[in-house]
């Protein structure tokens, strides 16, 4: 038996992880909008510690990271190149996620989380421009500026010169999603070389 799936099939999968996940945060903003709608701005993080947002949080990220697992592990059309972006895209949400419980225990888990958001941070950038260059999706700029935007803002915050990580996360997170989607959509007509 083969866990082979169709280039449609995977378009589907990572489709529909990235509306999940989409759905999913809103769900956590809709419960909770304090946490993160406010002058000081927290992060999506502060979802995951709290009871009334943690499974809606977890399933965002669960959703985003394991439909990008599954179709890395099982779509042999995959490039290389293509398979490495979903496989440490997947990791890498999943490493967030994981890390997001217990950063609040102490300052080894807090670093942790943080390093792991910074690896998904700087993936979603490089990885971003990698598949603007290569897609035939024909707002793929418009997206890439503002996941390139969204970037700048959460280095803003980093450094203390700003207080968006939410907004900056959210720009970041859809602008990444919406351009890796375009790329799988448009470039399924390549026999090699495009996700899905």
């Amino acid at each position: 038996m083969t866990l082979e799936i169709d280039r449609r099939k995977s378009e589907q999968i990572l489709i529909v992880g990235q509306v999940l996940m989409a759905a999913s945060l809103a769900v956590c903003v809709g419960l909770h909008p304090g946490l993160v709608l406010k002058g000081n701005e927290g992060g999506l993080s502060n979802y995951g510690i709290h009871l009334r947002t943690a499974i809606p949080y977890s399933i965002a990220f669960l959703a985003a990271g394991v439909s990008c697992l599954y179709v890395a592990a099982t779509d042999i059309r995959l490039s290389r190149s293509d398979h490495v972006v979903l496989l440490v895209y997947g990791l890498s949400v999943i490493a967030v996620l994981f890390s997001t419980y217990p950063y609040l225990i102490n300052h080894f888990w807090h670093t942790l989380h943080v390093d792991c958001g910074v690896v998904l941070i700087t993936w979603e950038f490089f990885t971003a421009w990698w598949l603007t260059l290569r897609s035939h999706f024909r707002q793929r700029w418009i997206w890439q500026l503002g996941q390139s935007a969204g970037t700048v803002l959460i280095l803003l915050t980093f450094t203390g010169q700003l207080h968006v990580l939410f907004v900056a996360q959210v720009i970041t997170g859809t602008c990444w999603g919406v351009v890796m989607i375009g790329y799988v959509t448009t470039n399924r007509a390549e026999s090699r070389g495009a996700l899905g």
